[in-house]
């Protein structure tokens, strides 16, 4: 398929693309290891643990370019464009881009409203770009099916002399050119346009911060990038546990003899003794027969006084296949570059606050490079918003600034924070509002508001003295 999008390219955007072959295949790899939705996803796994932590508790806002001054519309828009993306699609993108290498974010103006295509970087064809500057990028959009046909919506995005140009095409399932009404939902948007006055392609792209080693290349590599033989060795054991289980699944044994006062004929499985006795006795193996076929109850026959078996063993070597996949998941957190508590459990029972945040500090490390990745990511989103609404003229000019809160709770101590905070207050390093915000999460005109609604209605001792001019 990729080979295909490749030479539709160059007919359909007369483009040549300088991503190889080479880089085509490996990313279709890293996509296909990400998405298997089947098997043993270790490659999943880790993504979303990580991309957890450099959500939780965050956020990014759009603010006034100078601090304290009243919002305009543009901004406010968006501010709001911004928020949609974060709660609804940030933390996705983190995870997709950490499994595939990297996720191309690329708004764009449809039915009114400014939207976004998140497309993984399997699905992008880098034409040019200069030291990590992209200049020009071909994408398959999306992909639609109707009628059991299949259609697809390539767009190509390029800079040029500060002009912003983007081109919208679409394909059938054979990879001919069809006309964009072929889906009623793009049947509005427009084939070609261009926005003037750009300073970088207006084009977010997330990139894992995972080294890619000695391979060039303007595409980022996965998180387990390089520990693909440490994790063959995890799913092996993980199947080797679970062989184990199937192969000394747990019965219940039962000695014949429990339901009779003699033997069983072996010829005819009937007992000896009256009529009666026999019919009751036959019953009750019946009843255990029928119970044997779902593997629950095994009936044995003894011989004679020795007893139908020594030794009942339904263990498993369980704790060492387990302490041997814990091994090998100490040694993928290592390679990955996070600490223990990622995969295997954090051993922090007894350890101070110090203590966890050195155990963390690697896991920190490593998540703060992510943030740093997303700030520049979010950055040249908001651009492309700011770019759209200048085109489409949505709201009046405004200048702003994109601020982002990352929470540092899974390293911290909140109590040791706070205790450093009100040090600092004591020896007027901090202002009050400082401590507000950290407690309550809120902005600091919010806490100066309720800092002074406070003090209003219910004033300190030293407050009354300040106000009494007593102090």
């Amino acid at each position: 398929m990729f080979r295909n999008f490749w030479d539709k390219i160059k007919g359909l955007f007369g483009r040549t693309p300088e991503t190889t072959d080479e880089e085509i295949r490996r990313n279709q790899l890293f996509a296909d290891n990400y998405n298997d939705a089947h098997g043993i996803n270790i490659d999943a796994m880790i993504c979303h643990k990580v991309a957890g932590i450099v959500a939780y508790e965050s956020a990014a806002n759009v603010t006034g370019a100078n601090k304290g001054e009243a919002n305009t519309r543009r901004v406010d828009q968006l501010d709001g464009i911004l928020q949609r993306f974060w709660d609804t699609r940030f933390k996705k993108v983190i995870a997709d881009t950490l499994g595939n290498g990297g996720v191309f974010v690329i708004p764009r103006y449809a039915d009114g409203m400014v939207v976004e295509d998140c497309v993984a970087q399997d699905r992008v064809i880098i034409n040019r770009a200069v030291n990590g500057y992209l200049i020009d990028i071909s994408v398959i959009a999306e992909r639609v099916v109707i009628n059991a046909r299949e259609y697809h919506r390539l767009t190509n995005h390029s800079l040029e002399n500060g002009v912003y140009t983007i081109r919208q095409k679409a394909t059938d399932q054979n990879g001919n050119e069809a006309p964009l009404s072929a889906v009623p939902k793009w049947a509005e948007l427009t084939p070609e346009h261009s926005i003037s006055g750009c300073d970088r392609l207006p084009v977010a792209f997330f990139k894992c911060p995972t080294s890619s080693r000695n391979v060039v290349t303007e595409y980022g590599v996965p998180v387990t990038y390089g520990q693909g033989q440490i994790i063959e060795e995890i799913k092996k054991m993980i199947s080797m546990l679970v062989n184990e289980y199937e192969r000394k699944e747990t019965f219940v044994g039962m000695d014949e003899r429990l339901f009779s006062n003699s033997p069983v004929d072996a010829a005819n499985g009937e007992y000896s003794g009256n009529s009666k006795s026999k019919r009751s006795r036959r019953n009750k193996v019946e009843h255990i027969n029928a119970a044997q076929k779902n593997g629950t109850f095994k009936l044995l026959h003894g011989d004679g006084d020795t007893p139908f078996w020594q030794i009942f063993d339904p263990a498993i070597r369980d704790a060492s296949i387990i302490n041997g996949v814990n091994f090998l998941l100490e040694l993928l957190e290592s390679g990955v570059g996070v600490s223990k508590g990622i995969m295997t459990k954090l051993e922090s029972f007894g350890a101070t606050a110090t203590e966890i945040k050195n155990i963390q500090r690697t896991t920190a490390i490593f998540v703060a490079d992510i943030r740093t990745m997303s700030n520049y990511a979010l950055d040249n989103l908001v651009y492309a918003y700011n770019m759209i609404a200048e085109h489409w003229s949505l709201t009046p000019p405004g200048d702003y600034r994109v601020v982002t809160d990352w929470d540092l709770s899974y390293l911290e101590s909140t109590t040791e924070t706070f205790n450093q905070l009100m040090e600092a207050k004591t020896a007027g390093a901090v202002k009050l509002e400082r401590i507000n915000m950290y407690v309550t999460g809120q902005t600091e005109e919010e806490a100066a508001e309720e800092i002074a609604y406070v003090r209003a209605n219910d004033p300190s001792l030293q407050d009354v003295l300040a106000m009494t001019g007593s102090e």
